[in-house]
């Protein structure tokens, strides 16, 4: 006699009339049962103070002013690391985003000069609204991070963002 059991049902699918259909939980979905296991990634985290927010914001805004546009989130970003990790986390994004800003200009300087004496200046017409619109769209990118935090919004550069987990 064959066990009733075998082969085993894995879904309701192959069950016969009547009888109840058991589907096992997906990994994504809890049990009812079960709570559901918080990793550290999914730990909730706390609202950011209005102090942390403005920080933040500064942070980002500091793209605006040219001579302390690494120094500013570079400080705050030191100053917070234990007490506010919003504005640290926040702070780290906006130094490590306005350094690429600032190498990729001067790469595009060096490149946009090779470029102007290779075409004997005539490839200068092009070179400099490229050169001339890296900053200008780094800014306006800074303002809507520093809008976004400002309003505790978790806000992430683009490629710089992922590279550091808060």
């Amino acid at each position: 006699m064959q066990d009733p059991s075998y082969p085993p049902r894995l879904s309701g699918n192959h069950s016969s009339p009547g009888s109840p259909q058991q589907i096992p939980p997906s990994p994504q979905q809890p049990s009812p049962q079960q709570p559901p296991q918080q990793t550290p990634q999914q730990a909730p985290l706390r609202a950011p103070s209005q102090e942390e927010r403005v920080m933040a914001a500064l942070a980002h805004a500091s793209i605006l002013m040219q001579q302390i546009g690494l120094i500013a989130p570079l400080v705050l970003w030191l100053v917070n690391e234990g007490k506010a990790p919003y504005a640290a986390y926040q702070a780290k994004q906006a130094f490590f985003f306005h350094l690429l800003v600032a190498v990729l200009t001067w790469v595009l300087v060096g490149l946009g000069l090779l470029f102007g004496v290779l075409t004997l200046g005539i490839g200068l017409f092009l070179a400099i609204p490229i050169i001339s619109a890296l900053p200008v769209a780094a800014m306006v990118y800074g303002i809507v991070a520093a809008v976004h935090s400002y309003n505790g919004r978790d806000f992430r550069y683009w490629l710089v963002g992922e590279w550091f987990k808060p």
